[in-house]
């Protein structure tokens, strides 16, 4: 099921939430031009980080307002040519396409000569990387969402694969304070890593304490995504050697926060709550489900190892999420509206995972079936960034 879930789960979702492709800008375009990032991208690429998402905006057009179209030209983008460096359509073109030889190169070339055949069964479509095939200078369109998917995450991708130690160290900080702005437009009190490392006396903390409801919620970002082996791989161990710096790490940290916090009322000008929950966000899903899941049918023995000495009661496993940005984002939303609290909402969730014929497999799945009628929606601030990118794309289509 997990495998499977790798596999499809994305490629079921729908394509409104176009407003995903703002991310970029909070993670990446918002960096000064002399960032590492910025210009690692471009040597890559050869065009700048703004102008790539941009330009992913205004392809992403071209064929979800026409149902109809099934490829895309250069000639398409004519009116935009004089507003970027000459070359930057054809460049932007060309870096997420491929002609029948270069995606057979990429795909033996992702093949390897260790890998085994079988998990071609379960990867995802490696065509992520090419989302666009070229043929006689027209580029066609394998799947909307294929493509949507591709280039909401194109330039992390693309770093990533340079370089996946440095990125990832690197990439943690932004990710951080993408998730801050998130926590920040939830408008709930709470404190941040540095004000309980104070406090608490040092140790192993989270990013972000809320309190709501009576109820702590710790917030860990983690910036990373799953391995490949970790994606395709069903063997328990192998899963947990593949989530040891994300969920794992995770855990340990909200286990020694939420047993220390029974010992502490307040933490400078906020009361702290009697109940204890543990989000950690990753930027791409993990598929392991809630902790208890988690620790049932992947890690117990080490997940007890890293919690031995703790008192666990403080932080059951049934109150444990591992979630994505996407999760996270439309769970702000939700509780920014206020129709509904941050507590309100993760208890809600719970109580139906207590239920295998009410559970569900990703936490904005269980967003989807109890709140907003089905309909979840993106943070304002992406919504507002992603308009402000179609007003700069009108200014230079005049």
């Amino acid at each position: 099921m997990r495998n499977l879930a790798f596999q499809q789960l994305w490629l079921q979702e729908e394509t409104e939430d176009k407003a995903r492709l703002a991310r970029q800008i909070f993670l990446f375009g918002n960096l000064q031009d002399n960032h590492t990032f910025k210009r690692e991208f471009k040597q890559d690429s050869g065009i700048e980080v703004d102008h790539f998402i941009e330009l992913s905006v205004c392809l992403i057009g071209r064929f979800i307002w026409n149902n109809q179209a099934d490829n895309v030209t250069a000639s398409w983008f004519d009116s935009l040519q004089a507003s970027y460096p000459s070359g930057t359509v054809k460049k932007f073109l060309s870096h997420i396409s491929g002609d029948i030889d270069r995606v057979k190169t990429h795909l033996e070339q992702d093949t390897g000569t260790n890998r085994n055949i079988s998990y071609e069964i379960f990867e995802q479509s490696p065509l992520i990387r090419y989302p666009l095939l070229e043929d006689n200078d027209k580029y066609y369109v394998y799947s909307i969402i294929l493509l949507l998917h591709s280039l909401q995450s194109f330039i992390y991708d693309t770093l990533k694969a340079k370089s996946p130690g440095a990125f990832v160290s690197k990439f943690g900080t932004n990710f951080e304070e993408y998730i801050a702005r998130g926590v920040d437009y939830m408008n709930l009190p709470y404190k941040r890593e540095h004000t309980l490392q104070q406090i608490l006396g040092g140790g192993k903390v989270v990013d972000f304490l809320i309190v709501d409801d009576n109820c702590n919620i710790l917030i860990d970002a983690k910036g990373v995504e799953m391995n490949q082996l970790g994606m395709v791989g069903h063997r328990p161990e192998v899963i947990l050697d593949k989530t040891k710096t994300s969920v794992m790490k995770g855990i340990q940290q909200g286990t020694e926060v939420a047993d220390k916090l029974k010992d502490i009322c307040q933490i400078d000008d906020l009361q702290t709550g009697h109940e204890n929950f543990l989000l950690v966000v990753t930027y791409k899903d993990c598929y392991v489900g809630n902790g208890k899941t988690f620790y049932e049918a992947i890690g117990r023995e080490r997940v007890d190892e890293i919690r031995a000495g703790y008192d666990t009661s403080q932080l059951p496993y049934e109150n444990m999420y591992f979630i994505s940005v996407d999760d996270f984002d439309y769970l702000v939303r939700l509780v920014h509206d206020g129709q509904y609290g941050l507590a309100e909402a993760i208890k809600t969730i719970r109580e139906a995972d207590r239920e295998p014929s009410k559970s569900t497999f990703l936490f904005r799945q269980g967003l989807k079936t109890h709140f907003g009628n089905g309909q979840m929606q993106m943070p304002a601030y992406l919504e507002d960034e992603f308009k402000k990118i179609m007003d700069t794309l009108y200014e230079k289509f005049k």
